[in-house]
This record gives structure tokens, sequence and C-alpha cells, in this order.
């Protein structure tokens, strides 16, 4: 019996979920050791013993970027581009967002649903593309994710949705510009009002 396990990490917009291939009541001992130890003791054992790299330990017990933009502010939503990759039936989902500011992603931000890897890799990505141009971001590599976490090949998927993650999103904020730009092209001149003929002649002075 294969029992899901969802533990949330909230305040960081963060969940670790992950299958316990074991009955139903050794999970009920493995969730009180959890309580008995507390939620990060009872994630690093778990880590560990799934041969977690240390690189991974760090992203995912120390995530960068973490959390979402606020898309109710005009001005920001216009410089922002969001992807959501990935399926919640298959275990792994990242939403993804850049912040992009003359030609450069300036932030950016990602809330993952998935294994130690997904939410490292999701992690890893927005740091590794913060400061690049749009153009340079989109020449990521999944391979580049993958190495520098050292993950194993049954968990390169996860590195595969990271790229998949900021290429769409790159990708949707170039569509704003887009349409923001045909939209600018096609709106009518402002029509000035007529001269009267008097503005900016210079009165003869009085002899």
């Amino acid at each position: 019996m294969v029992v899901p396990a969802v533990f949330p990490y909230a305040a960081r917009g963060i969940y670790l979920c992950h299958a316990v291939s074991r009955p139903a009541m050794p999970l009920l001992g493995y969730s009180r050791m959890m309580v008995n130890g507390g939620w990060d003791s009872a994630l690093r054992r778990t880590m560990q013993a799934r041969h977690y790299s240390k690189k991974v330990h760090e992203h995912f017990f120390n995530p960068k970027n973490a959390g979402a933009f606020d898309l109710s502010d005009p001005e920001v939503n216009a410089k922002v581009g969001t992807a959501v990759v990935g399926k919640a039936a298959c275990g792994d989902v990242i939403k993804l967002q850049v912040m992009v500011e003359d030609g450069k992603i300036r932030d950016a931000r990602f809330k993952t649903f998935g294994c130690g890897s997904a939410i490292a890799s999701s992690s890893y990505a927005t740091e590794l593309i913060k400061g690049k141009s749009c153009a340079d971001a989109l020449k990521l590599r999944n391979t580049d994710i993958a190495a520098e976490l050292n993950l194993p090949p049954v968990k390169v998927h996860c590195s595969l949705l990271a790229e998949d993650a900021v290429k769409h999103a790159i990708r949707d904020y170039q569509k704003k510009q887009e349409k923001a730009a045909a939209a600018s092209a096609s709106s009518p001149p402002i029509q000035l009002p007529p001269s009267s003929g008097t503005e900016g002649t210079a009165s003869s002075p009085a002899e």
C-alpha cells in the first residue's frame, strides 16, 4: 500500500510530497516521530535516507526566491512573466515567475509542489537566471541544474521541469510586451487642439 504523505512549508509557499511504500500503521509511527522530533529533523532524516545531495539539502531547507509577485499592481504585472509546469497527479508542479527590467531578469520567484529535488531545482534555477538577459536565460539547460545539484537519474525530470518553467515564464513576459506594443501601435494618434494663431507671437512695443 502506498500512502501519500504531504508536509507543508506553507510560510515558504513550498510543499514536500512523497509516497511512502509502507502500511498505514508504520506511517502513523512516522508521523509521531515528526511531532516529537520536529518537522526539520524528520525531513532531514527522510532526505538522508533518500540520498539527496548536500546542494539539494541547502536549497530545500533554505530556498532562494520562494514566493510570488503581487500581480494586482499593474506596473508589476507588466514586468512579470508567469509559468506553471508539471502535473500534481504526477507528483511535481512548479510555478515560476520572472521580473524583467531594461531587458534583464531583475528578480524571480517560485512555488513548487513536489519532492526535494523539484524544490531545489526551482530554487537553483531562479538563482541562475537573475541578472541575465532574457536571451541568455533562455539558454539555460536542465543539465546545468542537474550537475550542480548532483541529481540521480531518477530525479533528472525535476531539472527538466525547472528549465521548462524558466523558458515559459520568459516567453509569457515577451508575449505581454508584444501585446502591449501592438495595442500601442493600433491606438489612434492624439489630436492636438488647433492653434489660435496668437500663441508664441511677440507683440510690437508701443510707440
